[in-house]
């Protein structure tokens, strides 16, 4: 996730929700210290329906 308003309550919970709802693990998370920026790590397989699935929820 990349955006200049990422620092807001509940954004982090709300994409690991959806992710989640996918049916897609989380290896790992990472949140960048400038707030800029949320990196997720699924599996390969798994890229494509994140994208689709943090998309319907957040955008």
């Amino acid at each position: 996730l990349i955006g200049s308003n990422i620092d807001q309550p509940g954004l982090l919970a709300r994409a690991a929700g959806a992710l989640a709802e996918a049916g897609i693990n989380i290896r790992s998370a990472g949140f960048a210290l400038r707030k800029v920026n949320i990196q997720f790590i699924t599996a390969r397989e798994d890229y494509e329906p994140a994208i689709i699935a943090l998309n319907q929820a957040l955008g």
